[in-house]
């Protein structure tokens, strides 16, 4: 009986649990002084916003070479090339 009362606790609170995601933040070691932050990832699209070495950015995704992120002072969200972050 222990047993099942402990199954059937398991399986409700399990019931009731939040998928969340894990958005980690830090410093943009950024390989120029500044970096162009796009609406869309790709050159092609248009730029949001300019950042420098050491902003705060949180890393939300990624396409290809090109991670989605939010630039924490601003609000801002949009996507820069992996190669230009560490």
């Amino acid at each position: 009986m222990k047993h099942l009362l402990l199954l059937l606790l398991l399986s409700c609170s399990s019931a009731f649990a939040q998928n969340t995601k894990l958005l980690v933040s830090y410093a943009a070691p950024v390989v120029s002084e500044t970096l162009n932050v796009h609406i869309g990832p790709g050159t092609a699209y248009d730029v949001a916003e300019t950042i420098a070495q050491g902003d705060m950015l949180t890393y939300i995704s990624h396409h290809g070479e090109w991670i989605y992120l939010r630039v924490n002072e601003s609000g801002t969200n949009g996507w820069v090339n992996y190669k230009f972050v560490k």
